[in-house]
């Protein structure tokens, strides 16, 4: 059936027509950016925006209906977000034409999609992959695509891809395990509705790419009552002014007025003007009635007929006596009803079962003092856990007066191999007056020579011990060492007893008259090594962590 307005088809209808393609501003600067990066061989580009306002369409002229001169664009669209890596990777090689190994796998699907690619390119042609629909891509997904972009052939990539998203793919690939697929986005084109001379050039020009007068049948009144209610999103206008095309169509007017934009909008009262909505972010079409103005409320003529009556409202149910008490206690209201009182039984006192017999002078007592909350030292609980607290308190003080005065270290950390250069603890002769040793041990020497060692640390591996001084000539030589220096006897015999339980070397005290007058010696031991190896089995047990080599006379 002819159109009444001279229209060979519909101006309005979905999808991808070059003569329905209106042209401003921001879109033209949107192609040519994508095919100036395309031709460039950039990994990734993206195209983010609402729905409907015309991402597919830019990237699809941008693409098609490039200039051969620049490049020859060979597309595989694929706009299923919900497949697996696997069968993405089999979806880009049916929609280039890549044969499918049988049975399918990937390695070698991964080869043969490289050697189509390397074909495409000999022949001039540039492999590009638009994923639409990428906002709903799984994480593994896109690095996946990012993993197809690593193939090369002569330095260039061999497969260039578009995302086409939503704003939320700006989100997704702002986080950080997408960050190597951020560094390879070359352009990002964000996509923005039409404005209201955007959109009434829009509605017009595919109006008259079919044949008809724009200007004539939508005026510029009609394109702004369709800009306020679709907010220049491309997809919603074509809805829109579809619909208000088939009304005037319908009623047989000459044009398309606001009131038919109304009426396709759901608004079936014509006559009436609109406001604009109010300014703020674009919204999508919503087929929602428009808040209407000039129209003057009458009230309704009243009849004679008498109203029905209302049924009658259930009476609310009142809370419980618990609750209305809780309530009427916490909203502090005089006027609040009391509840009454409940009787409560009166139960004997303690002091009346006592005289009554049912209970000895023991019990009674102890039930007082735990009424009172007394102990047996006449003292409440509550100074028992204050005194506790501040005895808590006080250990943690002096830990930490401790610690950080060096004078406690909770692990002793056992020193390096390698016995730094520290000043040695000179030994020197004993006092005379002195016990010359403690009784049941052997006779202290007259002299220990003084000789120079670091401390040597218990580890596991062999201690290193600088070489000793040698005795004079006309004496004999020995080696030793020193595990305790105390001012207790009674400590070091401790320690000499150990020593003999728990090891077979030979020990013994030698009192001295300075410093610590009691020392534990382990050895003589013949030679240097003996005397080493001797520390190390002592270091193996718990018995001690620190020596000091000396050399003693027999």
């Amino acid at each position: 059936m002819p159109s009444p307005y001279g229209l060979s088809d519909n101006p309005f209808v979905a999808g991808h027509d070059t003569r329905l393609i209106f042209q401003y501003e921001k879109r033209i600067e949107a192609v040519t950016l994508l095919r100036r990066r395309i031709a460039e061989a950039a990994s990734f580009v993206t195209v983010t925006g609402n729905s409907g306002c015309g991402k597919t369409s830019v990237v699809t002229e941008a693409l098609e209906g490039a200039n051969p001169v620049d490049f020859l664009a060979k597309l595989a669209f694929i706009s299923h977000p919900s497949l697996t890596p696997s069968e993405l990777l089999e979806a880009v090689c049916i929609e280039f034409g890549a044969p499918l190994p049988n049975p399918p796998s990937k390695p070698q699907t991964l080869a043969s999609l490289e050697n189509h690619l390397r074909d495409l390119r000999r022949q001039g042609f540039v492999a590009v992959l638009v994923l639409d629909e990428a906002h709903g891509l799984k994480t593994e997904l896109l690095e996946e695509t990012r993993l197809l972009s690593n193939m090369k052939h002569e330095g260039r990539g061999l497969l260039q891809t578009v995302l086409v998203g939503l704003p939320e793919l700006e989100r997704r690939l702002g986080l950080p395990e997408l960050a190597q697929l951020r560094q390879r986005i070359a352009v990002h084109v964000r996509m923005t509705p039409l404005s209201p001379e955007e959109t009434a050039g829009y509605v017009q020009h595919r109006v008259t790419a079919v044949g008809g007068d724009g200007p004539a049948l939508f005026p510029a009144e009609t394109c702004e009552e369709i800009h306020g209610y679709t907010n220049g999103f491309p997809r919603d206008i074509n809805t829109l002014a579809g619909g208000a095309l088939e009304h005037a169509e319908a009623l047989g007017e000459p044009e398309v007025t606001p009131d038919h934009v109304r009426m396709a909008a759901g608004d079936s009262r014509p006559g009436i003007s609109t406001v604009q909505r109010s300014a703020g972010p674009p919204q999508s079409f919503e087929l929602k009635r428009k808040t209407s103005v000039g129209r003057i409320y009458e009230p309704p003529a009243r009849t004679t007929e008498p109203a029905p009556e209302a049924p009658p409202r259930p009476e609310p149910r009142k809370p419980p006596s618990f609750l209305r008490a809780q309530q009427s206690a916490r909203s502090g209201a005089p006027g609040a009803p009391a509840e009454p009182a409940r009787p409560v039984e009166e139960k004997p006192t303690l002091e009346q079962r006592f005289r009554n017999g049912e209970v000895t002078a023991d019990d009674l007592a102890a039930e007082r003092s735990a009424a009172d909350g007394l102990d047996g030292s006449g003292r409440t609980g509550s100074d028992h856990v204050q005194e506790l607290g501040a005895s808590v308190l006080l250990v943690g003080v002096l830990v930490i007066v401790l610690l950080i005065t060096g004078r406690w270290h909770p692990v002793s950390h056992p020193a390096p191999p390698a016995a730094p250069q520290v000043a040695a603890r000179p030994v020197t002769a004993s006092d005379p007056t002195l016990p010359s040793a403690l009784p049941g041990t052997a006779a202290a020497p007259p002299r220990v020579a003084t000789v120079p060692q670091p401390l040597l640390a218990a580890d596991p591996a062999l201690p290193v011990i600088a070489s000793a001084e040698r005795w004079g000539d006309g004496m004999k030589q020995g080696f030793g060492f020193e595990v305790l220096a105390t001012g207790v006897p009674d400590t070091a015999m401790a320690m000499l007893k150990k020593i003999n339980r728990g090891t077979k070397l030979p020990c013994r005290i030698v009192s001295k008259s300075t410093g610590d007058p009691y020392r534990v010696v382990v050895g003589p031991f013949p030679t240097r090594r003996e005397a080493q190896k001797a520390l190390n089995d002592l270091f193996k047990t718990p018995i001690a962590r620190r020596a000091q080599l000396v050399q003693i006379p027999e």
